[in-house]
């Protein structure tokens, strides 16, 4: 087994305005991390960048909750 592992340290879920670059749903962000070989990630939400923070920041913690190879980046 490898000493070394991927961190990514921007993702993003749900949309990004002018793209077709984002996760809508948790479960496919971590299948794709699955299959290029990311362990862990530090995760934003799209919604509290482009609208509300508050808003946003309480959505991300909620939808990855269950998952302990994301980290919530709070915006």
């Amino acid at each position: 087994m490898s000493q070394f592992y991927f961190f990514d340290a921007n993702a993003m879920l749900c949309r990004w305005p002018t793209e077709k670059l984002a996760f809508y749903r948790v479960d496919d962000l971590v299948k794709r991390m699955d299959y290029v070989g990311i362990k862990k990630a530090l995760v934003y939400h799209s919604l509290a960048q482009f609208y509300d923070p508050m808003s946003g920041n309480r959505t991300l913690m909620e939808e990855i909750k269950n998952y302990n190879q994301l980290y919530g980046c709070w915006v």
